[in-house]
């Protein structure tokens, strides 16, 4: 069975800086590394670490700097879509050496695993609180159709099943959804709404 930890809003900010004035977001994703690494034995190998937004706090490249030095100590795979707080221009430059990551445009991805398959969709817009679907995302869904697979996992940025409204084209999504899906979305849709809450922060 595929396992996959997921890791959300990190807020990472420069190295001695605090974010807010207050948290020591750094030492606090160090924190998350050391006990991923303690309970490693226990849980056994990790397919993938996926980080679900706001990686850093301002979307600067030290900042990028810094969240990629803290959680190389892993040595496990991970991906990562952009939230609110990032600039996905700057992830872009700074995510260039990894093959998941595109050179421009929304950070759109998919990956299969044995049992699984993940599809990430950048909702991001950069310096903005709401989120909306690019044309070129919808199409990179709609190109999916033609795969054979049921849902699994949607992975946004930022926006849940329960906030949804913030993402403005959201109408365009759903309605997207139900046409390239047919049978497999009804079929799935009990499933695909549980990991969909539990998959993202709550608004």
């Amino acid at each position: 069975m595929t396992k996959i930890i997921q890791i959300s809003d990190p807020h990472i900010v420069a190295q001695g800086e605090l974010a807010y004035g207050q948290v020591d977001t750094a030492k606090a994703l160090k924190k998350c590394v050391q006990r991923i690494l303690k309970i490693l034995p226990e849980i056994g190998p990790i397919d993938m670490i996926i980080f679900t937004g706001d990686l850093t706090d301002f979307g600067k490249e030290k900042e990028y700097l810094l969240f990629r030095e803290i959680v190389k100590e892993l040595n496990i795979p991970y991906r990562a879509i952009p939230g609110n707080h990032d600039n996905k221009l700057v992830m872009q430059k700074i995510f260039s050496n990894e093959d998941w990551m595109p050179r421009m445009g929304p950070i759109n991805w998919e990956i299969d695993f044995e049992d699984l398959k993940i599809i990430a969709l950048d909702t991001s817009i950069i310096g903005k609180s709401h989120g909306h679907l690019e044309n070129i995302s919808l199409d990179f869904l709609n190109r999916l159709s033609s795969l054979d697979f049921e849902i699994s996992f949607f992975s946004f940025s930022k926006f849940s099943f329960l906030c949804i409204k913030s993402l403005f084209n959201s109408s365009s999504f759903f309605k997207l959804l139900k046409s390239i899906f047919t049978e497999r979305f009804t079929r799935s849709f009990s499933n695909f709404e549980k990991s969909f809450l539990i998959s993202f922060k709550l608004c």
